[in-house]
């Protein structure tokens, strides 16, 4: 296996070390022991978002203009950092630094580690296998995902603090990975005007209709199910689910979605695009069924939203990669995040104070009748721009 062939197995290892995260199951209670309310909680995610709008753009370009490697080398240093802000700090103002610097982590990593792998195949002249080799990594991070949920459930019977500090040197695992990946790209001729290239990229991204239109969709999917993944630990507090079953089912829904991605190109290639992006509507339909059913009821649905979250982010980033150059691809990708992000900014404070307000049923119809809404718009902008 030469250098660039090795890149694909190590960023499998680097998806799996990326969602690896100890402290997801007990993010809540430990935000609550630490005396946050409901919307604070979902305000410190909320400034996460709002620190990966500020980044997006600029750690995008900065992949595109200096390579992909140098991209994932300072992802891999600063997501410890942030760590280790959580696992000394107990204030939300600390809480929000350390979601900062795992904003700016990820940030690096959004768009990059996908324009990586195309790139990568497109040297390989394998670049027709992207949404397999996409739907394998989306795998092994939701395997990553899978077992940390359950560990740091377990983990938390030392304490709350424990499975943060764990995680610092989980995460630090990345770092020798990230130094190891060979560039796929030429950078020797480093673009000189980059204020001009960001726009071009950013002009690029708004104004090609079949960009556009998938990245308004890519936003709506995605941003809203990530608001959903918070309302679950909430539902599971509130019916008095322990912490370690916290881990286990959010291990479950890793899985789930990690399934979805892997299954993507076989599931895209039988039942067509059109199909294929209709069935993003469930995620909707489920969150209006959980504010009225049970536990028992609600879990199938739970389970299946983390399908529909590996397959659509699957399924809509390879369109997006299919229609954009190798020089601005990061950043178109990084644009599409921010769209994301500013929809979960917005939608995450908005569900919690609906649940301070009201109750966890109403946040739950509140956002499935949002979801809804939102992807029927999306759907109607796809077919106006003939994507589907």
């Amino acid at each position: 296996m030469n250098k660039l062939e090795s890149n694909i197995p190590k960023m499998y290892v680097l998806r799996f070390f990326l969602s690896f995260w100890l402290i997801v199951p007990v993010m809540v209670p430990f935000y609550k022991e630490c005396g946050l309310s409901s919307a604070q909680v979902l305000i410190v995610q909320a400034i996460f978002s709002i620190a990966m709008l500020i980044f997006e753009i600029p750690t995008g370009y900065f992949a595109d203009a200096f390579g992909r490697r140098k991209a994932i080398i300072t992802a891999a240093l600063l997501l410890p950092a942030g760590l280790l802000i959580y696992s000394l700090s107990s204030s939300f103002i600390m809480f929000c630094a350390a979601e900062t610097f795992i904003a700016a982590a990820f940030a690096l990593r959004s768009g990059t580690d996908s324009a990586f792998v195309y790139d990568t195949l497109l040297k390989l002249g394998r670049e027709k296998q992207y949404m397999k080799i996409d739907g394998r990594a989306g795998l092994a991070e939701r395997v990553g995902d899978a077992l940390a949920s359950v560990l740091g459930g377990v983990l938390s019977a030392v304490s709350l603090r424990f499975p943060f500090v764990v995680n610092i040197f989980t995460s630090a695992a990345m770092i020798p990975v990230a130094f190891s990946v060979e560039e796929p790209n030429d950078i020797s001729k480093q673009k000189k005007d980059h204020i001009a290239e960001v726009k071009r990229a950013v002009k690029y991204s708004l104004t090609h209709p079949e960009v556009r239109a998938l990245s308004l969709l890519f936003a709506v999917v995605f941003g809203l199910s990530v608001v959903g993944i918070w309302t679950y630990f909430f539902f599971y507090r509130e019916h008095n689910i322990s912490i370690l079953w916290f881990g286990i089912l959010n291990a479950v829904f890793g899985l789930a979605s990690g399934f979805g991605s892997f299954a993507a190109h076989k599931l895209e290639k039988t039942a067509g695009k059109k199909i294929s992006l209709y069935f993003l509507v469930f995620p909707g339909i489920s969150f209006i069924v959980m504010a009225y059913a049970n536990l028992l009821t609600s879990l199938p649905f739970i389970i299946a939203n983390g399908f529909f979250l590996g397959y659509g982010i699957t399924i809509i980033i390879t369109y997006i990669n299919d229609l954009t150059e190798s020089s601005i691809r990061a950043t178109v990708l990084s644009v599409a995040g921010m769209g994301k992000g500013l929809l979960f900014s917005l939608m995450a404070v908005a569900t919690g104070y609906v649940m301070d307000l009201y109750t966890l049923g109403c946040a739950h119809l509140f956002l499935g009748i949002s979801y809804i809404i939102m992807f029927m718009f999306s759907i109607l902008v796809l077919h106006r721009r003939k994507v589907i």
